[in-house]
């Protein structure tokens, strides 16, 4: 099993663990966190997909924790 996190500074930014880190923990599995602070939602979306395609075929069995941005956030 993989715990697959994606989204922008909140899932990113800490001063110890992150929640992907207690997550993985928690299902005592691999953990892989894409997110990015600053991110918007297309790239989370796009970054995800693409991800998760590749995830899939190293273990089918995964957990996507997926935190959205906020909607006037653009890429540049």
């Amino acid at each position: 099993m993989i715990v697959y996190v994606n989204g922008d500074s909140f899932p990113y930014m800490s001063d110890g663990k992150r929640y992907s880190d207690y997550l993985s923990e928690a299902f005592n599995c691999e953990s892989v966190n894409s997110s990015i602070g600053g991110s918007c939602n297309s790239r989370i979306i796009r970054t995800t997909l693409r991800d998760l395609i590749e995830l899939k075929k190293k273990d089918p069995d995964i957990l996507a924790v997926i935190s959205m941005s906020f909607t006037i956030r653009t890429e540049l």
